[in-house]
């Protein structure tokens, strides 16, 4: 049920140009033309998401009466603006109704529209990380990630610096549905709240209940963050992607943020590493950038990587 991209969906006008963002100079909006992505949403402690919340405007989504929900969004990026690399959000999600029933914005996104508060946003890339800092002020920071992309099931482990961040899994079944409704998010800048709506494209799989996936944390500081927050090691959704991608824009002011948050920053590296395997009985496939593969802007081109590099093609 994977779809032919349509090329007009990538046809949008450059908004801005020549961003300079440190490691490079970049155009937006962002494009995204190959991409596996696979999430999960688990509940945590209503009270304990509030407090970190950065507005009054924003709630929690609820799921059940005291938990609300987080999701755990892993992206492998194969050919965009950027060039490829890793990603991997952590974000409560959150409406702008204070009064919207549990788990109904889950299921009629379009009447009580959601969003994430991105709390985390790792990427094994320095472009991927100085461009989401310095635009929209995403809380990115560079970590090591190791993909597995079996017949059954995805996953992805996060590390930074030896310590282990977390283990997401999520099993590949499901109904599938078109999965093309915006990506709200929201960040801080400057004092200043930043709601930026993600234009999506793609199919996906749907799956509920605990049997779906499955979410181990580590020793890592993150991994404690989300424990004090009473975060759920079993899903109540999970998506995994079949076709998917994105136009990532600017995002615009929504006013005064109450907490000045800016997330955790990490060590500075070049890049992260970034791997994949398809079966438990290979080797890891380790991704090394070439300087001309740094950025690919033709949706056409899947240049061959020759020697020890690898494309990472999953498809």
């Amino acid at each position: 049920m994977t779809p032919t991209p349509k090329l007009d969906f990538f046809a949008a006008p450059i908004e801005q140009a020549g961003i300079d963002v440190g490691a490079d100079v970049v155009d937006l909006p962002l494009r995204y033309w190959r991409a596996d992505r696979f999430l999960a949403i688990f509940s945590a402690d209503v009270d304990r998401i509030r407090a970190i919340l950065p507005s009054p405007k924003l709630h929690p989504l609820l799921l059940a009466p005291g938990r609300a929900a987080l999701a755990v969004t892993v992206f492998n990026f194969h050919e965009t603006s950027l060039g490829p690399y890793g990603e991997i959000a952590i974000a409560p999600l959150v409406t702008e109704s204070a009064f919207a029933p549990p788990m109904l914005p889950l299921l009629a996104e379009r009447i009580l529209p959601w969003s994430g508060f991105i709390m985390h946003l790792p990427v094994t890339s320095r472009l991927g990380r100085d461009a989401g800092r310095e635009i929209w002020n995403y809380p990115k920071f560079l970590a090591d990630m190791d993909f597995d992309r079996f017949s059954d099931r995805q996953s992805a482990r996060l590390e930074e610096n030896g310590r282990h961040i977390l283990t997401l899994t999520v099993a590949q079944r499901g109904i599938a549905m078109p999965d093309d409704n915006p990506t709200k998010t929201f960040t801080v800048q400057n004092g200043q709240l930043i709601k930026t709506t993600i234009r999506n494209r793609g199919v996906a799989q749907v799956n509920v209940g605990p049997n779906a996936g499955n979410l181990e944390l580590g020793d890592h500081p993150i991994a404690d963050e989300l424990r004090a927050l009473g975060v759920s090691l079993k899903p109540w959704i999970t998506k995994n992607s079949l076709d998917f991608q994105v136009l990532l824009p600017a995002g615009e002011p929504a006013g005064p943020a109450s907490i000045d948050y800016d997330g955790y920053r990490g060590t500075d590296h070049d890049n992260a590493r970034l791997t994949i395997r398809y079966s438990t009985t290979e080797q890891r496939t380790t991704y090394t950038p070439r300087p001309d593969q740094s950025r690919l802007h033709d949706l056409t081109t899947d240049p061959a990587i020759d020697g020890d590099h690898h494309d990472l093609d999953q498809t």
